[in-house]
């Protein structure tokens, strides 16, 4: 997703970022081995132990979305993103978390959290936002996971990279079909018609992963339709205006799109 998408994206995005996977739902990783004749823990220790694991997981990923926010806003301000965290004085870590912003340019930026002063690799998290190369995007130091643009993965968080990644399909193909609504809306407004044709549309841009088609462009209306790779067996439709039946947009499992301007995906039953 290109530099100035993640803006429009993070307001799609952030309602999962800031409140959502629940920390109870998060793996803890394995406080010990059972080994002979060594003292096992008990119940009440292993829990304490277990809750700390979890408490850093979700200090270290609530940072993380703080920065996307933060970053954004510098971004508006000054047109290109925060090296480092003096530039964001409002920006403070949680006591415990360290955060190092580990790429950063015009139009994209990543960071890094850890929590104490482990000196070797250990549980971490990691976001990335902009036009970051999939082989250049950070990730996690235990499991190596990277999920989609602003959403923060962690070791330990019990969530795959697989399943994040077709999560986002839906943010990533609304968000593209919102801005082609607007993009058609624009060019009616000088043309009095509907095109099929984006290389006509006023330039926009979203995640190159997602795939959209104009499947139907006339004087009165136009449909489309996207796809995202990771989600294969799903996709997301949107129409505008009045159209033949046969012109009517449909999901991958068939599901219609029955409001105007309203995107419609798969799962949305």
């Amino acid at each position: 997703m290109a530099a100035r998408s993640i803006a429009a994206a993070v307001a799609i995005i952030i309602p999962g970022l800031l409140g959502g996977a629940s920390v109870a739902a998060a793996q803890a990783r394995p406080i010990v081995q059972k080994t002979a004749g060594a003292r096992q823990p008990t119940i009440v220790q292993a829990a304490v132990e277990d809750a700390g694991t979890h408490q850093e997981v979700f200090s270290m990923r609530a940072d993380l979305r703080r920065l996307v926010v933060a970053q954004e806003t510098f971004w508006r301000a000054r047109k290109a993103y925060a090296t480092d965290l003096s530039g964001l004085p409002t920006y403070q870590e949680t006591p415990g978390v360290a955060i190092q912003i580990v790429h950063a340019h015009a139009d994209s930026w990543a960071a890094r959290a850890t929590y104490g002063d482990a000196t070797g690799p250990g549980q971490s998290c990691v976001v990335w936002v902009g036009d970051i190369p999939a082989s250049e995007r950070p990730a996690t130091d235990i499991e190596r996971k990277t999920y989609p643009e602003a959403e923060a993965s962690c070791d330990g968080d019990g969530f795959s990279v697989k399943g994040e990644w077709a999560s986002a399909g839906r943010s990533y193909m609304t968000y593209a079909l919102e801005k082609l609504v607007r993009s058609e809306a624009r060019f009616f407004a000088f043309h009095r018609r509907f095109t099929n044709d984006p290389a006509s549309l006023d330039p926009f841009i979203w995640d190159r992963d997602v795939n959209v088609t104009i499947t139907a462009a006339t004087h009165t209306g136009w449909a489309a339709h996207a796809s995202f790779v990771a989600s294969p067996g799903r996709s997301c439709v949107v129409w505008h205006g009045t159209l033949d039946a046969p012109d009517m947009p449909a999901t991958t499992s068939h599901l219609a799109a029955t409001v105007d301007s309203h995107v419609t995906c798969d799962g949305d039953q």
